[in-house]
């Protein structure tokens, strides 16, 4: 079915089937497609921005869906507060960083797909994808296609997103190694961060394997992958991760903005391995669970 027209201009389409979806995105090059239009809304209102068509795929119903599985299935239609409701006790970490995400107008409105197709690098949702190898379903006019959400990203604002796909759904693993998110903003509530980052270990006595992404810190969110080298076989210390933050430093060369200086955000990017070990592991009664959290116990 098609819900089609024009408005102020532009053509406006609101199909009830993901098929006249990709149709359409294919037949209109250079489409919008908006949900919750947190950012289009904020392009049309302050920067006068037109589109020759715009795609809205509210209707859709079969990208409603949120359920458990091997991953968490999120449609393209789940807002940002059903999905935080859901994760709270799935993901504690990432519900806690989405309790700080914007207001909780912007989560009732936006979604969790529309922050992956925005491309931000300081999106606050992106560092825990990257670490946890979330991966994306694509749907254009061939049919569907599954691929890691890191490999969507290929410069800023450029996907691998053909002409006539649109992400239809996400599938995020839950994780249940040591893991901290951390968010760096000038206000703790509804700010745009300077600085993201995703930590992620599982230890066994040493460091089995480390994943982390920062995000702020280039062009896209990124993964560290010379941190990552340098920690796996270590034993959690302070000084390991010290070491760690020199190396993250000398890793990333982000760039000035009126959220932060490059050397405000080297600062942070060195600081922030620092501060994670502090959290994880500096109490002597302390040690990482396999969920995240930290259990106490006796001395």
């Amino acid at each position: 079915m098609r819900g089609e027209g024009r408005v102020r201009g532009y053509q406006f389409f609101a199909p009830t089937a993901i098929h006249d979806a990709v149709r359409f995105k294919a037949e209109n090059p250079g489409c919008t497609i908006i949900q919750g239009a947190t950012d289009v809304g904020v392009w049309v209102t302050k920067r006068a921005f037109t589109a020759p068509a715009m795609l809205y795929l509210g209707k859709i119903e079969e990208l409603n869906e949120l359920k458990d599985g091997a991953s968490i299935t999120v449609g393209a239609n789940v807002s940002l507060a059903a999905f935080e409701v859901f994760i709270r006790d799935r993901i504690p970490e990432l519900y806690r960083i989405l309790n700080v995400f914007g207001s909780p107008q912007i989560r009732c409105a936006g979604t969790l797909v529309g922050n992956i197709a925005n491309g931000s690098p300081i999106g606050d949702t992106l560092p825990y994808l990257f670490v946890a190898d979330a991966q994306l379903e694509l749907a254009g006019t061939t049919g569907t296609r599954v691929i890691p959400v890191a490999s969507f990203y290929r410069g800023y604002k450029k996907f691998d997103l053909k002409p006539d796909e649109i992400i239809t759904r996400a599938f995020i693993p839950v994780v249940k190694d040591t893991l901290k998110l951390y968010k760096v903003s000038r206000r703790r509530d509804l700010d745009i961060s300077a600085f993201t980052a995703a930590i992620r270990l599982r230890v066994n006595g040493r460091i089995e394997e480390a994943r982390i992404a920062y995000g702020g810190v280039a062009p896209t969110v990124v993964r560290m992958p010379k941190v990552e080298k340098f920690l796996t076989g270590k034993s959690p210390l302070l000084e390991t991760f010290q070491r760690a933050g020199a190396i993250a430093r000398a890793e990333i060369k982000p760039i000035t903005d009126v959220r932060g200086s490059a050397d405000y955000r080297l600062q942070l990017a060195e600081n922030i391995l620092s501060k994670f070990w502090h959290e994880a592991f500096r109490s002597s009664g302390t040690r990482p669970s396999h969920d995240g959290c930290r259990q106490e116990h006796p001395a």
